[in-house]
Order: C-alpha cells, then structure tokens, then sequence
C-alpha cells in the first residue's frame, strides 16, 4: 500500500542494453535498488516488452517524487529523450486485481497484517552481484524473446541470422526463378526407405 516505484519503458533491445548498464553505474554509487528486464506478462506486453524498475523507500511520496526526477533525467539522458518514465504505487497485478490505486483504501486490517508481517520477515537486500555466467543466460533470455516479438534490433545480437535463432528463410518463387535439384540419390533413399522399415 506504501510501495513506490520508478517504471521506465525502454523502446528496443539496444535501450534496454543501455538501461542496464546506466542502473549498474547508479547502484555503484549508491543509489536506489533496480532492476531491468522483457515483460513476459500477456497483459502487460501492450505498455511495452521492456522495462526497468527502482524502488523507493517506502511511505514516502514526495521522496520518491524527487527520485522519479532524478532517474528521468538519467534515463533520458543515457537512452532516449521521449523514453517513458513513470512514478507508480503498488504492483501491477494489485491494480489488475483490487482497481487503481488512487482509490485503494488502507484499513486498520491491512495495517495489522503488515506490522505482523514485518516482526516476520526480514528483507535483506543481496550484496554480491549476478554471476556472469547468469547475466550471459538472462541477456540470451532477451535476446531471444526481442526476436520473437519482432524487435528489429535484435538481429545484430545474432552471429547469424535467422539461422541461429533456429529459422531458414523460405525459398519463393513469385519473383525469382532459382534452380531445383531434382538429382535422385539411390543410396539415400533406400536407407531412409530401410530406416522407416524397420522402425
């Protein structure tokens, strides 16, 4: 109910790239925690596939007001001079759920809920960077999904193309007149006729 966050909304494979390499230098120099990322969520792809979140401290409005200043002008900077920036409350999936979150109404059921729950849980923030080995399988990730959702820029992220995203370009023949083997190979054939025999 107190949770505020920054959203940015990177256009293309390239920004998100960017955006990761600009929160890595913020949290360097101690700024909020972050992270970026593709939106594989089917009801959120309409906003964007990409996107990047910082975490403002909690039950502070203007605060975080100060912080969605600060991190548009950043991301501005280091992406793209139209590149959404947004200040949110909550999770997405609280407003899919329960409305928007300018109407949600904090009960005295809810406040016991969270003082229970914080005499509980401890939240420790990691303090070790990601492996490399696990940034190289999560940029494989975003990469790939980039391809499948048609982002052009995610062809140069590709040795070859199509062909290593498991893709052979149709062979046409409206516009062009290519040559067709028609050469029987015997051997071949009564293998794979064999094959197919005894199996």
């Amino acid at each position: 109910m107190h949770c505020w966050k920054v959203v940015c909304r990177p256009k293309d494979l390239d920004m998100l790239f960017e955006l990761d390499k600009l929160q890595a230098k913020m949290v360097a120099e101690g700024g909020l925690a972050c992270k970026c990322g593709v939106d594989v969520r089917a009801t959120e792809t309409y906003k964007g596939i990409y996107l990047g979140f910082w975490y403002c401290p909690l039950k502070d409005l203007e605060g975080a007001k100060e912080h969605w200043r600060e991190i548009r002008n950043k991301v501005r900077g280091a992406l793209s001079l139209n590149t959404p920036v947004i200040l949110k409350r909550g999770c997405t999936e609280m407003e899919n759920q329960f409305g928007p979150s300018h109407l949600w109404r904090y009960t005295k059921e809810m406040r016991m809920k969270e003082e229970l729950l914080e005499t509980t849980v401890e939240l420790v923030q990691p303090k070790e960077p990601q492996p490399t080995l696990v940034k190289t399988h999560v940029y494989a990730i975003w990469i790939n999904y980039a391809h499948r959702m048609g982002d052009p820029a995610a062809k140069k992220y590709y040795r070859f193309y199509p062909e290593s995203t498991g893709s052979i370009p149709t062979s046409t023949y409206h516009d062009k007149h290519p040559e067709i083997l028609e050469e029987v190979v015997e051997d071949v054939d009564r293998f794979s006729i064999q094959g197919l025999s005894e199996n």
